[in-house]
């Protein structure tokens, strides 16, 4: 069997390949990026790039499974074009099953940012288009929290719009939901969302953050405009500000609110609890 994993040399695909290489060694792995992945071969490699669609079909050829990780690309519009175009190449390349890295806001909030409506059109595009397919949506990465609480260590306030809660998962066990899924007999569904154990409040999280620095940190509500005149201040691109209120909105809306027992369905263990998990990214 031929198992494809786009964006192999990245954290996550590469993460996802290091684990197929010792639990799927029977397979043929290959990696698919711009560059290959430091433990990849030469000839397991492919080159594609997702905003270059004339390098997918090519890439994709002959695949069994393919695993599609999106970009971090946070310009308007980017993901869901990325995303469509490599389900459709897949598609025509006749590849086996596809499964798609998607989120969990995918299943939509009052508001929907850029981000939402570009995994919800690539979830739409992937049922149109591939018969044998699987969604994994995730929560919010523990170690994207970790890099946010860093920078507001020195101030002392984390802020939301609204105190919320969010189940992050560590990037670890989502590679490992991901690879138990890619070289597994069979799934007996389309859809996973991969969480981890429990939803954290903004307080409880600001306390976590608070114990593992050993400096004091409490959580603060502020407004809309309030969030983005702060982010602006910090001389961050306007898309990347409107990314960041859009990801608050999500975190009050409740969109990351929700705990499943698939990560242990998938892996056969529990995902890591938040405070090891946040300790061991804040290393």
């Amino acid at each position: 069997m031929k198992i494809g994993i786009t964006g192999a040399s990245g954290r996550l695909g590469g993460e996802v390949w290091a684990r197929l290489r010792v639990s799927a060694a029977n397979h043929a792995l290959i990696g698919l990026g711009r560059k290959p992945a430091a433990s990849s071969p030469a000839t397991n490699w492919r080159r594609m790039d997702y905003d270059r669609p004339e390098t997918l079909g090519a890439a994709f050829a002959g695949l069994d499974r393919l695993l599609l990780v999106p970009t971090p690309d946070l310009q308007p519009g980017a993901l869901g074009r990325q995303l469509c175009a490599a389900i459709d190449a897949a598609a025509d390349a006749g590849v086996g099953h596809v499964y798609l890295l998607s989120a969990l806001h995918a299943a939509g909030t009052a508001h929907a940012s850029d981000l939402t409506r570009g995994y919800t059109l690539a979830e739409q595009r992937l049922s149109e288009r591939c018969a044998h397919a699987t969604v994994f949506r995730t929560s919010f990465y523990v170690e994207t929290f970790a890099a946010m609480a860093k920078m507001s260590i020195p101030h002392g306030t984390m802020f939301g719009l609204a105190e919320n809660k969010v189940s992050f998962i560590s990037r670890g066990d989502v590679a490992r939901s991901l690879a138990g899924a890619l070289h597994a007999d069979s799934l007996p569904r389309r859809h996973y969302d991969l969480t981890g154990p429990v939803s954290v409040s903004g307080a409880e999280r600001a306390g976590l953050v608070a114990e593992l620095s050993g400096r004091p940190m409490a959580f603060a509500v502020m407004s809309k405009p309030q969030l983005r005149d702060a982010l602006s201040r910090a001389s961050l691109p306007d898309f990347i500000v409107e990314s960041l209120v859009a990801m608050q909105e999500t975190f009050a809306q409740g969109a990351f609110d929700l705990v499943t027992e698939d990560v242990l369905a998938l892996t056969g263990h529990a995902p890591k609890p938040m405070k090891a998990a946040l300790a061991e990214a804040m290393q």
